[in-house]
């Protein structure tokens, strides 16, 4: 059996780390920009959320928590 010729291309570690950084910051502008345009909805969950919180107990069957 003869050995191909063909070198193996090594990745160029320099482009592969700055396009992972670069995804990561365009991710994060992402989310903070969806998070910034969108604070009502961010209220309102928290709202709703600390308001179920503070309900007295129902459990998901109509049956009572006993503690």
């Amino acid at each position: 059996m003869k050995q191909g010729s063909h070198a193996v291309q090594q990745p160029d570690a320099r482009k592969n780390y700055i396009g992972l950084v670069s995804d990561t910051t365009e991710d994060k502008q992402r989310a903070d920009s969806a998070a910034r345009s969108q604070p009502r909805v961010m209220s309102y969950l928290v709202g709703r959320l600390a308001a179920a919180l503070k309900r007295p107990g129902k459990a998901a069957s109509g049956r009572a928590i006993k503690s």
